[in-house]
């Protein structure tokens, strides 16, 4: 059968040429090696007419213009040679395009990211549209990689260094006005009628075209005309100073763990200011040194990770009765639910906001509209955008309006009585048709679903503190959640730009429950002798974004003790095995940052060591007989804290918690933090080997307590030397 086609060519009555783009079969276009193909054969043909004036760009998705590259990482990484080989085909269709004699245009609408911002780079000029979802951005360093089909090359001479190199070695994505501002985008149109608008800018063009040229090359360098900028941008001394910053900060932001950011800068310094083809050359290269990095093959497993994230059963995933999620109610306005109604209203959805009393909802909405006004200062959302989030918003004290409402979730108080008559009570107002999810971080959605005349309908969606910053959502299924349902949970995280992971109904669910036993570990080696500020600082060196006594002030002792409530008896954890700081620091009312002491002491935005810790351990270590071990070694504290994380993941796996060892690593990646870098904590397991893993935690099931005792899958695995994938 022949494959049908994805790149289609017409002819306006004016000589233009639109080119426009639409993979077969996928909602989003992602350039592949038939995609190149015919872009290919698409420019020869328009190299071969005479006729032609100009070439438009354009994609015929809704929303979307193009993906970037279609990458397997699996298949990127089994065949290297192939995959180079791919990489180098791109880069020599855009030079093509690059080098075709009449005007070129990228007429974006929708994401434009990695190949797809390298596709417009080749173009001479660039409109986009001002649709929120129109965003620009390359984000192949945070996969290991570099933008090798140009884009490295393209950027900084279009641009200029500073302003490239902020985009290149962060990933970060701009709007259409951002983008303008920079110089990335010559004009920004509005959302309808995209080829339209397109055509009468090409008209312009190629009316007169050196005047446009012009224009247009003069509008781009005042982007970079402040006095600095040319200094920095458009003398040798300027660029030393601020490739060598680069480096500098680059290398105290990853503490050298990263090479891609690295080698970036190393192909910009080499590249810019000489010829085309030899800057192109040297993307090739870095890419090629790249694709050898451990680290890369990590960050392209965790990129896979993401991608087939909450993937369902083919019978779910085809059904046509998977509800369709429009508009959301929200019960509890407090920090959880605020934060949970802000993002919502930041991805376009209606919110209708419930609290008990006038003052929680106030409040509540005061905190969204501060988080608004941060992103208005910090140049992310304009103030008329501010305000259209802000009209999606209604609130209430009592449960009118919720009767429209296509999901609600509930965020208030961690107990079960509560969110059970909440249930009750909502789906008196709602109506059997609303889904209803919990955001409970331990509770059972199974026991909670008990209070529903449709527990088929009620599932957990467990967002993470700070909602705006945590990528994971845990989509909990409970006994009796159908798949229809699970699957609009899915369809609903997607929708909202977070990373969704399927968990069954058990304590703690995945990431919490690992997160406890981690938890529990650290605070053990503390009473032990091991000092908070020490461990936090060898956990920080392995790779963790904060060290596990930061985090547990950051979240909350008082989080931290109802959520142990509900887990302990699944750690398997006798009473000897249980750390007792947290919960005396918990009595005391030193709940953390909150209160201002928990582990440490906070005094405005600065932590120090808290003196009254001392006291607060002589006591425990006093009821346990405990004589403070002098020592510890940084190896201990390592092993211990990874090794009870492994066993607690492997019991997870026994016992169907999650599917696989991918689902795992994803949660700690994207729910607690574990530093992508090393692919996961199993992917890291399977790095030292099954058997070096197994010994580890026979050592300390003799030194340090029964919790260590190796899962029956680990031993199975050591014993078959066999890793977790």
């Amino acid at each position: 059968m022949t494959p049908e086609k994805t790149i289609n060519l017409s002819v306006n009555d004016r000589s233009i040429c639109h080119v426009e783009i639409d993979v077969p079969g996928k909602a989003v276009n992602v350039i592949s090696a038939q995609v190149l193909a015919e872009l290919s054969a698409a420019v020869d043909s328009i190299q071969s007419d005479p006729g032609i004036k100009g070439v438009i760009f354009l994609s015929r998705k809704p929303d979307h213009f193009i993906g970037g590259a279609d990458i397997d990482a699996q298949k990127f990484l089994g065949d290297l040679e192939s995959s180079l080989a791919f990489a180098k085909q791109g880069q020599d269709v855009y030079q093509k395009i690059a080098e075709l004699p009449v005007p070129t245009l990228a007429a974006i609408h929708g994401a434009c990211l990695g190949g797809g911002l390298e596709l417009a780079l080749a173009c001479r000029y660039r409109l986009a549209s001002d649709h929120r979802k129109t965003r620009m951005g390359l984000p192949e360093v945070m996969l290991g990689l570099l933008p090798a089909w140009g884009g490295t090359t393209r950027l900084p001479r279009l641009i200029g260094l500073s302003a490239a190199l902020d985009l290149l070695l962060t990933g970060k994505q701009l709007d259409a006005k951002r983008a303008e501002r920079i110089g990335l985008v010559d004009r920004v149109i509005t959302d309808k009628e995209i080829s339209t608008q397109a055509d009468a800018f090409m008209s312009e063009l190629t009316a007169k075209i050196d005047l446009m040229d012009s224009k247009i090359r003069s509008i781009r360098h005042q982007a970079q005309n402040k006095m600095m900028a040319r200094f920095l941008n458009h003398t040798p001394v300027g660029r030393f100073i601020l490739l060598h910053q680069a480096r500098k900060n680059v290398l105290t932001a990853t503490k050298g763990r990263y090479p891609a950011p690295l080698k970036i800068i190393e192909v910009v310094q080499n590249g810019f200011g000489g010829p085309i083809g030899r800057s192109l050359d040297l993307e090739q290269e870095g890419l090629k040194t790249l694709a050898h990095e451990e680290t890369t093959r990590n960050l392209l497993h965790v990129f896979s990770l993401r991608i087939h994230a909450g993937k369902l059963p083919h019978d779910a995933a085809a059904s046509k009765s998977i509800p369709s999620i429009r508009k959301v109610g929200v019960l509890g306005a407090g920090v959880m639910g605020a934060g949970i109604a802000q993002w919502f209203l930041q991805q376009g959805i209606p919110v209708r906001l419930r609290d008990i009393n006038e003052g929680a909802v106030a409040k509540g909405i005061k905190s969204i509209n501060e988080a608004f006004d941060k992103l208005v200062s910090r140049r992310r959302l304009r103030p008329e955008e501010k305000a259209d989030r802000m009209r999606l918003l209604s609130a209430a004290t009592s449960y009118s309006g919720f009767s429209k409402s296509d999901l609600v979730i509930e965020a208030v108080a961690e107990r079960m009585e509560i969110k059970q008559r909440v249930i009750r009570e909502l789906q008196e107002a709602a109506g059997e048709r609303a889904v209803f999810a919990t955001n409970t971080s331990s509770l059972s959605v199974s026991a909670m679903a008990e209070a529903s005349k449709r527990p088929d309908r009620v599932l957990g969606l467990h967002f993470f503190n700070p909602v705006s910053q945590m990528p994971l959502v845990e989509i909990v299924k409970g006994r009796q959640t159908s798949d229809e349902t699970v699957a609009a949970g899915v369809a609903f995280v997607k929708q909202i730009g977070k990373t969704p992971l399927i968990v069954s109904d058990s304590p703690g669910f995945l990431v919490n429950r690992i997160l406890m036993a981690y938890g529990n570990e650290a605070g053990l080696l503390l009473e032990e002798g091991a000092a908070a500020d020490r461990t936090d600082r060898v956990m920080e060196s392995f790779g963790m974004p904060m060290g596990p006594f930061t985090m547990l002030d950051l979240v909350g002792l008082d989080i931290a003790y109802h959520t142990a409530e509900t887990i302990r008896t699944a750690l398997r954890l006798d009473w000897a095995q249980q750390s007792r700081i947290g919960d005396r620091l918990f009595d005391a009312g030193r709940f953390g940052k909150k209160t201002g002491q928990g582990f440490y002491r906070y005094e405005g935005r600065q932590k120090i060591a808290n003196p009254e810790l001392a006291a607060v351990l002589a006591a425990v270590r006093k009821d346990r007989g405990i004589t403070p071990r002098p020592n510890i070694t940084d190896q201990e504290i390592t092993e211990r804290l990874l090794m009870i994380m492994v066993n607690t993941a492997a019991w997870c796996l026994e016992t169907e918690v999650v599917t696989g060892p991918g689902d795992v690593d994803l949660g700690l990646i994207m729910g607690a933090g574990f530093p992508p870098f090393r692919g996961g904590l199993l992917k890291y397991c399977d790095k030292i080997g099954m058997t070096a893993v197994k010994e580890a935690l026979d050592r300390y099931a003799r030194s340090a307590g029964s919790r260590f005792s190796p899962a029956r899958m680990i031993k199975d695995r050591a014993q078959q030397a066999k890793g977790f994938y």
